[in-house]
């Protein structure tokens, strides 16, 4: 029996295999891909109407759809849209061109602008530590305008009318 127990295995429940199962459920697709999709996608459209607005001289210049691509991250893979223009001159600087990888720092940069009680000045400066620059004030307002409704969608979610729960008590001897 203590061979058992030094394998993780004890009685019926294997607690190593558990654990893993537990841990892959939370990391591939799990809860936290959708709100960082949902925070990049958005931080990339506000990137494109600055981008736009900047080039207003340019009248040729306009949104042209969108590429997908498939972003690699601690907490799961996702598909993420990305805007693209006529010209081909939009340089997205949170995920570049032909980024597969996100970073796992900028991740949890990522998700700390979910925290609750973030006010627009706190999200300003966690955009300034994620772009890794200064960026204008006019580019950050664009940004911020396409993360806010995100951000307070997130925060008021509507309540489901059931919730399954499991709950499990047991006794170790």
């Amino acid at each position: 029996m203590s061979e058992k127990i030094a394998n993780n295995y004890v009685g019926l429940v294997n607690y190593q295999e558990l654990e893993s199962n537990i841990l892959s459920s939370i990391r591939e697709d799990g809860a936290l891909t959708p709100l960082i999709k949902k925070l990049l996608e958005a931080s990339l459209e506000g990137e494109m109407e600055s981008h736009l607005s900047n080039n207003r001289n340019e009248e040729n210049n306009r949104r042209n759809g969108k590429n997908s691509k498939t972003l690699r991250t601690s907490s799961g893979s996702f598909e993420l849209l990305t805007p693209r223009d006529r010209e081909g001159s939009f340089e997205p600087q949170i995920v570049k061109k032909r980024q597969t990888n996100l970073h796992p720092e900028l991740e949890t940069k990522i998700l700390s602008t979910f925290a609750s009680g973030m006010g627009y000045r706190d999200i300003v400066s966690h955009v300034e530590e994620i772009y890794d620059h200064k960026i204008s004030a006019a580019e950050i307002s664009s940004i911020t305008d396409k993360l806010l409704p995100v951000i307070n969608e997130w925060r008021s979610p509507p309540l489901q009318s059931v919730y399954p729960i499991v709950f499990m008590d047991g006794m170790f001897f």
